[in-house]
């Protein structure tokens, strides 16, 4: 959601989480600046919170897709507490772990994933992983 959004800049914070209710109201100012006067009004019972989900990896349309990250040593006690007990698949003797994250929203998962750097790598499933090897490799020829 963030870098479909692209609102670093109107929040002031880089790399963190844009949540339901701060998309909402920049689409509201969106549209009272560039739509007609009146042109959108915001419903006074609408709840951002009970329309979308908290964590914008599980956006879209498709069923609750999840994606198996081996996290490395030095992030996977902070991805632990950020995903909880529950999400870690395995533990690893190095101290790395292996977790399920849902990956709903590919561009909300590889901004997720691509915060971690070199500390984590997508296991599975296949799809997902040819995904973000393909992005990387779009990218890298980009330059």
């Amino acid at each position: 959601m963030a870098r479909l959004f692209g609102t670093d800049g109107v929040r002031g914070v880089a790399n963190s989480e844009l949540t339901a209710e701060l998309a909402l109201d920049l689409s509201v100012a969106a549209a009272h600046i560039l739509g007609e006067a009146g042109a959108f009004e915001r419903p006074a019972d609408f709840d951002p919170r009970a329309t979308f989900p908290t964590d914008p990896k599980l956006l879209g349309d498709e069923p609750a897709a999840r994606a198996e990250v081996l996290v490395d040593e030095p992030r996977a006690a902070a991805i632990e507490r950020e995903l909880g007990a529950a999400a870690v698949v395995r533990r690893l003797p190095d101290g790395a772990v292996v977790v399920e994250v849902p990956c709903t929203n590919l561009d909300a998962f590889r901004s997720w994933l691509f915060g971690l750097g070199e500390h984590a790598e997508v296991l599975g499933p296949a799809g997902v992983r040819s995904a973000v090897v393909e992005w990387l490799q779009a990218m890298a020829g980009a330059r």
